[in-house]
């Protein structure tokens, strides 16, 4: 299996580890594995483009929202710990909300959010789901990210040319890309969750408070080229 042109190497490092909704899973030799083990044979090809239109519906939703994509937070100092902090009290607070709010078994989990494609659609569980995975990504690859950066401080001797996949700045574009999805998905939900309006506000404020500081210690994060993913 490994010998198959099709794998690239070091994908799944940089990938948010949500295979079912991956773009990537033709390439991934993890993936191939589980379904293999499993017994199940499916058209990756079509599965990942499926995949794909659903995250460009999700990004265009943030796009024709710019006021939220322009929000900025002045930080005099980058403060490393602050952002860990950060990460782990929103993902309590999700986990808190969705308990308090029983969203994910929402009567209207069915309904229709956004229409694209051909008969597609995103529905309030997907973005529930959504919310309710990357709420546990961002802290973790937050972490990972800030720890990587500190080994390579104690280990000057680590160079590019040696580590070329830089752990920490992938780690840091999958958390924002994370921290993205999640805006997106909070704006389809607000309209059929008017009674957390401030709630989703809070929460959307907190995730770009995580973006931002993000891209403060790693600002060149979004250049990160993902094996895979952005080549």
């Amino acid at each position: 299996m490994a010998l198959k042109k099709q794998f690239i190497h070091g994908i799944c490092s940089f990938s948010d580890r949500w295979c079912e909704r991956c773009t990537k899973t033709q390439h991934c030799m993890s993936f191939a594995y589980r379904q293999h083990i499993k017994g199940v044979d499916m058209d990756l090809v079509d599965n990942d483009l499926a995949n794909e239109r659903f995250w460009n519906a999700i990004e265009s939703v943030l796009k024709n929202k710019g006021s939220f994509s322009s929000f900025k937070v002045d930080f005099s100092e980058t403060d490393e710990k602050l952002i860990t902090e950060s990460a782990l009290n929103y993902k309590s607070q999700i986990e808190s909300w969705l308990v308090e709010n029983k969203l994910v078994n929402k009567e209207k989990a069915g309904l229709k959010l956004l229409e694209y494609g051909e008969n597609e659609q995103i529905t309030f569980a997907d973005c529930v789901e959504i919310i309710r995975r990357y709420s546990s990504l961002i802290p973790n690859k937050v972490e990972r990210s800030l720890n990587e950066k500190d080994e390579r401080g104690k280990n000057p001797d680590i160079t590019d040319k040696l580590n070329p996949y830089r752990d920490n700045v992938g780690s840091a574009k999958v958390a924002v890309i994370a921290v993205e999805r999640s805006i997106a998905a909070f704006l389809l939900l607000q309209n059929e969750l008017n009674e957390d309006e401030k709630i989703i506000s809070d929460l959307m404020n907190q995730l770009l408070e995580i973006k931002n500081q993000t891209l403060t210690i790693f600002p060149d994060a979004m250049q990160f080229i993902r094996p895979g993913f952005d080549e």
